[in-house]
């Protein structure tokens, strides 16, 4: 199958790509626990908990960002009251196929951003992975699990299906390995670009109109950190208003009490590195919590 692909190229279509990038931090400490097969009860148990703490996270986390995705596609009244002409259109330019896939402790999600409708489909995708890495990120946290990201479009290709090769895979691990540097998911230049250039289109169509609203919600979701890196708000006031009665308080509570406990631990072990980092942590947190207050 590879030899009639490298052979045969039409089927590989270069094109731009929303792309995400998470790890989940401190995983490799665990792995490491694993070094033999369990051969007592007792073993077995350390290893399933070993496995809880690091696969099971993993899986975990990705199923709950596909979760949130396809979540977002479910009928609102605003469509339930068209006429069935329209509703149709509208669920169609509203679905949106978005990929993901793990290895070790990362995993990626990419949606495809091809060219119609005036962008809508695509924003469609867009708008729905943004709020959905804000929803796992804050998630993630309150549930004591320590994770960084980078988010960027770029132009790529699929090599298999649900396979993503090219610059934009790259340009999103970049972002997360070097520049995230804490709790945060770093936004790359060119999603940032994207964004500007969808709201400035002229829109000849409501589609049109609706792709440069949802980017400016998408632009609302992105601020500049103290030290001038573009990540996403993920307990900003843009995201808080895009969840609506889903944005819970108790939630951020918990985001706060694993910051604290987390800086302490590692100030106690002289682990100058890590606290610190929960140090950055806590000062964004402390810039959002009255927006979580109100």
């Amino acid at each position: 199958m590879l030899k009639q692909r490298l052979e045969s190229k039409e089927d590989w279509q270069l094109q731009y790509y929303l792309v995400l990038f998470f790890d989940l931090l401190g995983q490799r400490e665990k792995l490491r626990q694993l070094t033999a097969f369990p051969n007592d009860e007792e073993g077995g148990k350390r290893i399933a908990s070993v496995l809880q703490a690091t696969v099971g996270r993993v899986i975990k986390l990705r199923v709950g960002f596909e979760s949130f995705f396809e979540g977002m596609s479910t009928e609102t009244e605003l469509s339930r009251n068209l006429e069935p002409d329209q509703r149709e259109l509208l669920m169609q330019h509203t679905q949106y196929r978005m990929n993901s896939f793990g290895f070790s402790d990362s995993f990626l999600v990419f949606v495809p951003l091809g060219t119609n409708d005036e962008n809508c489909t695509q924003m469609n995708g867009v708008h729905r992975s943004m709020l959905a890495a804000c929803s796992i990120m804050s998630i993630a946290l309150s549930e004591g699990i320590a994770m960084r990201g980078g988010i960027d479009v770029g132009l790529g290709m699929e090599l298999y299906k649900g396979e993503i090769y090219g610059p934009c895979l790259e340009r999103t691990y970049h972002l997360e390995s070097k520049q995230a540097d804490y709790h945060r998911i770093s936004v790359g230049v060119e999603l940032v670009q994207y964004l500007a250039s969808v709201q400035k289109q002229k829109s000849m169509t409501t589609f049109g109109k609706c792709a440069a609203a949802l980017a400016k919600q998408c632009a609302s979701l992105v601020f500049k950190d103290w030290d001038d890196t573009l990540a996403l708000d993920y307990l900003g006031d843009g995201f808080k208003a895009a969840a609506g009665a889903n944005s819970d308080y108790t939630l951020f509570v918990k985001v706060v009490t694993f910051a604290d406990s987390e800086k302490q631990k590692w100030s106690c072990a002289g682990n100058t590195k890590l606290a610190q980092r929960y140090d950055r942590l806590n000062s964004y947190l402390a810039s959002r919590d009255d927006i979580w207050t109100k």
